[in-house]
Order: structure tokens, then sequence, then C-alpha cells
């Protein structure tokens, strides 16, 4: 008698397995490998030169002429709004906006020419939504 043969199914799972573990020796390999270590120093030394370069621009940015102005504007900035003045402003101002928009939506209104009572619509008999 001849030995049955396997059957494709457990053929191809036990080649699945066999990757997998080839997989992972392969991945253990590499991560313990002299390319790796070295890979990973350079990679560590060219960000410690970046971080450092940034530092020193940063620092070049906020001695800067320019740097400095806006730290003394945003200062004067603090300052008036601390003292009231730039919140006086902008309450004025905004009531002034409020105010023109309203008298705008008013003459937008006066502007449209009402139904006659029995030309309404049912839905306008109704009162209109409170806001």
């Amino acid at each position: 008698m001849t030995e049955p043969s396997k059957k494709p199914e457990g053929e191809l799972a036990a080649e699945m397995e066999a990757l997998a573990r080839q997989l992972g020796a392969t991945l253990r390999t590499a991560w313990h490998s002299q390319e790796r270590q070295e890979i990973q120093a350079e990679i560590e030394a060219g960000l410690e030169d970046m971080s450092a370069s940034l530092k020193r621009v940063a620092q070049e940015i906020g001695d800067s002429p320019a740097a400095q102005q806006v730290k003394a504007e945003a200062t004067t900035y603090r300052e008036r709004a601390r003292e009231g003045d730039l919140g006086r402003k902008v309450q004025t101002d905004l009531t002034t906006a409020l105010r023109t928009v309203s008298e705008q939506l008013r003459k937008l209104a006066d502007s449209w020419t009402p139904l006659e009572p029995d030309e309404e619509p049912e839905s306008a008999k109704e009162s209109p939504p409170s806001v």
C-alpha cells in the first residue's frame, strides 16, 4: 500500500506556519544586527544636530529686532487691555456694529411689501418663531 498523501489544506497551513517562523527569525536577526545599530546611531546623531540647530535658530529669531518689536507691542496691548482701553473700544465697536446690523435688517423688512390679509398663507397666520 502506498502512503496516503497529505491534504493540500494541511500543506498550505504548514507552509504558512514555516513562513511565519522564518519571518520572525529574520526580524530578530535584523534587529540585533550591526547594521541596525549603526543606522540607529546615525539617526540619533542627526536628530541631536537638528535639535541644536533649531534651538540656535529660535534664539537668533528671538533676539532679532523684529522679534523684540513684536514682544514690545504685545506688552503694550496687554497693558492697554488691563487698563480697559482696549476693552472699552471693543465694546463700543461691537455695540455700533450690532446697531448697524439691526438698522439694516429693519430697512430690509420695511422694503418688503406686506401681503393683504386675504392673501396670507395659512403658515403666515401663525405667530413667528420667538428668538
